[in-house]
């Protein structure tokens, strides 16, 4: 269930903008992003701007030689540290992560495909560690289809059960929290890429995202158009409205 990559093949970097719009349906930006490319195709640095596209944060990532990721440091543009990501590995498979945020720790336990185990809370250095587990299933063929998690109190009454098509794509989320169950289901083009998702909380605040993607000769996505219905920002629209603009570029 990892994001798909907006681009093809391969590229040394690319830029993501987010807008959304006025009441008079002026394009306002967002936020934008730039993805930096090593020479092994891994990502080196992320650029994070805000909605005066101001740089604001940078992100640097280091892998050892099997081109694990090791680490990701996150600062501001004066250079303080806002984040401090180590991951842990056991036979070339992720088995721990490590999130140093400001003045509190997050400890993540893998199993060995990848999804979390258990993860350990340390609020500050004179707090215990508070402790959540999580119990995952698997079909035959390896993907995920039920997780139960299982908090300190040791309240397990959430579940979270997915479906996927034949091409293992997530189509369908259940999430059932003491009792109140909730749906999302996913639509896909004939490129994989995600352009339908119903929200169905259970009760009458359910929500519908239409995306329209355009792509270039490389089929590469240049600009995704996105709409809503139903609850959107505490308003009820009946007919699908456009709510936002992403457009990327690329440097190959």
């Amino acid at each position: 269930m990892d994001a798909k990559l907006p681009f093809s093949g391969t590229v040394k970097e690319y830029s993501l903008k987010s807008y959304l719009f006025d009441e008079n349906g002026k394009e306002i930006l967002d936020y934008k992003y730039t993805w930096k490319y090593n020479s092994d195709h891994k990502i080196s640095e992320i650029f994070h701007y805000d909605s005066n596209n101001e740089l604001s944060n940078i992100s640097y990532y280091t892998y050892d030689d099997d081109q694990n990721l090791l680490g990701v440091v996150v600062e501001t543009v004066e250079g303080n540290r806002k984040q401090n990501l180590i991951y842990e590995y056991k036979d070339n498979k992720l088995s721990q992560l490590t999130d140093n945020s400001m003045d509190f720790q997050i400890i993540t336990k893998f199993d060995d495909r990848g999804n979390p185990l258990e993860k350990q809370n340390l609020a500050d250095q004179d707090s215990m560690f508070s402790t959540t587990k999580y119990i995952n299933l698997y079909d035959q063929n390896g993907r995920l289809v039920e997780k139960h998690t299982v908090f300190p109190s040791g309240d397990s009454n959430w579940v979270e059960k997915y479906e996927y098509n034949n091409e293992g794509l997530l189509i369908r989320e259940e999430r059932n929290k003491h009792k109140a169950v909730s749906v999302i289901k996913y639509s896909y083009n004939d490129r994989g890429d995600l352009i339908l998702s119903e929200y169905d909380p259970g009760e009458s605040n359910s929500e519908t995202l239409k995306k329209d993607i355009v792509y270039n000769e490389n089929n590469d996505i240049v600009e995704i158009k996105e709409y809503r219905k139903g609850w959107c920002y505490q308003n009820f629209n009946e007919e699908f409205g456009l709510t936002g603009v992403s457009r990327y570029s690329y440097v190959r």
